[in-house]
């Protein structure tokens, strides 16, 4: 009798450590796709400036690198995150493609700069999706934690 007790309450005990681990590794992945967005809207600044100017960028590699950083991240996405987070971040993920396919001057495209900067807005709605998504209540000027 008080080992099935003892069985049961390991059992009990060993559901919420497996519970509290993936509860962590979706935070984990959820904003490591915000911070590798974020690093990608950074890094797409000067690029496309100097190409909307008709200059020849640097740090192209860098951009390619963090294309494949996103990437990688959005496929964790799939797994963790709600279905619709997952599309959600597709989408803009699209969207930063665009402005990174001009900066390595594999597209054509109208107000570069507007563009790039429309970068930042969507970057704000999917940190809002990223919140309700983890459940997380903050206020619009409060940062959802980054750990690098």
């Amino acid at each position: 009798m008080v080992s099935g007790q003892l069985i049961n309450v390991w059992r009990e005990e060993r559901r919420r450590d497996i519970d509290a681990h993936w509860r962590e590794e979706r935070f984990d992945v959820h904003i490591a796709v915000l911070a590798a967005f974020r690093d990608w809207e950074r890094a797409l600044e000067k690029p496309v400036a100097a190409r909307e100017t008709g200059h020849e960028p640097g740090g192209l590699d860098e951009l390619r690198a963090l294309d494949d950083r996103v990437q990688q991240v959005l496929s964790g996405l799939m797994i963790f995150g709600p279905h619709t987070l997952a599309a959600a971040a597709d989408d803009v993920y699209l969207e930063f493609r665009q402005c990174h396919d001009y900066a390595l001057d594999l597209r054509d495209l109208r107000a570069p700069v507007k563009k790039q900067r429309y970068l930042g807005v969507l970057l704000l709605g999917l940190r809002q999706q990223v919140r309700e998504a983890l459940q997380i209540t903050a206020g619009p000027d409060v940062e959802v934690p980054v750990r690098v």
